[in-house]
């Protein structure tokens, strides 16, 4: 038997009335490690927003664009343009990732994961 640590689940509350169950934690941690994986070895198309932001991650198999395999959105407060949202929407499986993020003081206090 071995053990698996998740650290990007530490202090994160991945949603769901009366806690996550473990495949969705599963199926969280497939998506993440997949759009990394992907993302280091395909081609990727990045939309910034007029103030230098990144708002758009398209990626697709090869430079042809054949394929799209992700579609990574982020979304930001007013100022001090906080990052509140990333959504990552796996185009094959229509399997969608949203990550909220809530500050308090200007400091990260919360990250909530849900997938539908």
């Amino acid at each position: 038997m071995s053990t698996v640590t998740l650290p990007e689940f530490v202090g994160c509350d991945t949603g769901g009335a009366g806690g996550t169950t473990d495949a969705e934690l599963r199926e969280i941690l497939e998506l993440e490690l997949l759009f990394k994986a992907t993302l280091s070895t395909s081609y990727k198309e990045l939309t910034y927003t007029v103030n230098g932001d990144l708002s758009l991650v398209v990626v697709w198999d090869t430079v042809g664009k054949a394929l799209k395999l992700f579609t990574r959105t982020l979304a930001y407060s007013a100022p001090p343009r906080n990052l509140i949202s990333i959504v990552t929407l796996d185009e094959q499986t229509a399997k969608t990732l949203t990550v909220t993020l809530a500050y308090s003081g200007g400091d990260l206090a919360s990250v909530s994961k849900a997938i539908a």
